[in-house]
């Protein structure tokens, strides 16, 4: 399996992580470290990273073959759902189990339906229930409908599958900004920014669509983009502290700030895809990024677990307590990859074809 992995991809999903727990785990750490590290946001390189592998295997799979049937919708729909969909219910479950017992903080009540059917921050905020699921939905949204976009516009333009793949790109990238803009608030707060603009599917989807039009430039401009992947990668860094540490009106942070921040995600693509797997930190790294999507649904619950016998004050006892956090987080995600994560993936693999990894 290791051999079919990117190494420079996988290093991107780790980064992603660690500073997806660092952040949720602030309360164990020093908040001048974690403001120093913050200057990218992981869940948009999630959805960055994202885009870019569904991206791959569209035109891998289907765009090359300028042809496109209903039977390669079902079939990249339901491999998606295979990788994503049971370890999001055991994990809503989970919570559900964790909430009625009072052992973490969250609402049982009717609103929780929408969680089974990713309706819970479609178009409004969520109830306080399975915090992480906002960027889960978010990205199933976007499994859904862009190849299913794809399908039908082809109906329309069979002649030519590339430029109908472009124009879904253009569709994703610019609705969600046009929708950000029309919900402007001039007087809002963190919190209200946090839950109205970033957390709602309809205004997120346009990060993933970056990571798709990410993964169009690497297939058909893949020399230019190599040749050129030191200068992409310092624009991508210069832009995204830029975006990190300036001052810039409301009106800018809750609608163009994602876009740009997006796009500077997607310029440092050309720079990682081309890391050599062959260095030291291969295979920690390459083991932290296939267990990811465990580390991702565990952490939270499990915080909030910890947080519940945090009783003392002194460092040495917040050391100590963040260290036994990180080891159980990681050997809980090895379990769930191992013995439930990865037989779905098989399963997968064994009755439908195999268009992804």
């Amino acid at each position: 399996m290791n051999n079919e992995r990117n190494f420079g991809l996988d290093l991107i999903r780790f980064i992603a992580i660690i500073l997806v727990v660092i952040v949720h785990s602030s309360f164990f750490l020093n908040q001048n470290f974690i403001n120093s590290i913050y200057i990218i946001d992981g869940v948009d390189l999630f959805f960055v990273l994202s885009g870019f592998l569904i991206g791959k295997i569209i035109i891998n799979n289907i765009i090359v073959k300028n042809k496109i049937e209903f039977k390669d919708v079902k079939s990249f729909l339901i491999r998606r759902w295979l990788r994503t969909i049971p370890n999001y219910v055991l994990f809503l479950i989970i919570n559900i189990v964790l909430i009625y017992f009072n052992l973490i903080d969250g609402f049982l009540n009717k609103y929780l339906i929408t969680y089974f059917i990713f309706f819970q921050n479609l178009y409004k905020p969520y109830d306080f229930l399975f915090w992480e699921s906002w960027s889960l939905c978010v990205e199933e949204w976007f499994y859904l409908t862009f190849p299913i976009l794809i399908y039908i516009i082809n109906k329309f333009n069979k002649n030519n599958l590339k430029l109908t793949f472009i124009f879904s790109i253009f569709i994703f990238i610019t609705i969600p900004l046009l929708l950000r803009i029309s919900k402007i608030e001039y007087n809002i707060n963190h919190s209200h920014f946090d839950l109205f603009f970033r957390k709602i599917v309809i205004l997120r989807l346009d990060t993933i669509g970056f990571g798709i039009l990410g993964a169009y430039f690497s297939h058909y401009y893949k020399q230019i983009l190599f040749n050129n992947k030191l200068i992409f990668l310092v624009i991508g860094l210069f832009g995204i502290l830029y975006l990190n540490y300036s001052k810039f009106p409301i009106e800018f942070e809750e609608t163009f700030k994602f876009s740009l921040s997006s796009f500077f995600i997607v310029l440092l693509f050309p720079y990682f895809e081309n890391i050599s797997k062959n260095n030291p930190l291969n295979k920690p790294i390459t083991f932290i990024s296939k267990i990811s999507f465990s580390i991702y649904l565990i952490h939270m619950p499990l915080l909030k677990l910890f947080s519940k016998i945090n009783i003392y004050s002194n460092n040495y006892y917040y050391i100590l307590m963040y260290l036994t956090f990180i080891v159980s987080l990681l050997i809980l995600s090895y379990i769930c990859f191992r013995y439930y994560e990865s037989y779905f993936l098989k399963l997968r693999d064994r009755f439908f074809k195999k268009i992804d990894n």
